[in-house]
């Protein structure tokens, strides 16, 4: 090995005992086969069985990654990410009777996982956060809609593209501040129609619309509005 008298000076000046004159080393046939026999009769023995773990992988390398690999230096980065902001359309019915008035009424969730949006079948509810009604327009067609949001993350949300105009009537909505209580059991309609046997439901009973969902409130207090949800 190329670099075998300087891994031995290390060892030594690290004070590690080990016996460098007579080393196992991973990649020779003895090791290797010693592995393979160690292996069969633990087999032999009944000791070996098939299971599932969740594993770190490069897709780059196409290889599993040990605990040695992930603690070299530079390998974990913070990096910028692309999220979704999902727009889930309110089902009238189900509003507040002072939110009814208002058309196109949209609640604004935030993931960092949009490929689990075509089986979402519920919108999680802060116990403590307050959530507020905001006039605006969508960016994409342009037209006016009323949203719902948490009222801490409006400076998150409304940058950017985004300005704030003094008008009588945005006003009037912008003070509309809805408790948790006002939240819960809001159906909306799912972004996506998908027919499934069987589909994992945080309610026990069956929506009151079909092809929709609604807000509900984890046990707890698990949603914290640092982290963008």
């Amino acid at each position: 090995m190329k670099y075998t008298d300087v891994w031995n000076e290390l060892t030594e000046r690290i004070g590690y005992w080990v016996d460098m004159d007579n080393p196992y080393i991973t990649y020779k046939s003895k090791y290797i086969e010693t592995v393979w026999w160690l292996l069969k009769k633990l087999y032999d023995d009944g000791l070996i069985y098939k299971g599932y773990s969740i594993q770190p992988y490069s897709p780059k390398a196409g290889t599993g990654l040990s605990s040695h690999e992930l603690n070299q230096p530079g390998t974990y980065q913070d990096v910028t990410d692309t999220t979704v902001t999902a727009q889930f359309e309110c089902i009238e019915e189900t509003l507040p009777e002072r939110l009814k008035k208002y058309s196109q009424v949209y609640i604004l969730a935030w993931t960092t996982t949009p490929w689990t949006l075509p089986s979402n079948t519920a919108l999680t509810v802060g116990k403590k956060i307050k959530y507020v009604l905001i006039r605006t327009f969508n960016l994409y067609t342009h037209k006016s809609i009323n949203v719902i949001l948490a009222k801490d993350l409006i400076p998150k949300v409304f940058k950017g593209n985004f300005v704030e105009i003094e008008n009588e009537d945005a006003n009037k909505i912008k003070n509309h501040v809805l408790l948790n209580q006002d939240m819960l059991n809001r159906g909306y309609e799912k972004i996506y129609s998908i027919e499934a046997d069987t589909i994992y439901a945080p309610t026990k009973e069956k929506s009151r619309f079909p092809n929709s969902s609604e807000a509900w409130q984890p046990p707890g207090n698990i949603l914290k509005l640092e982290q963008g949800e």
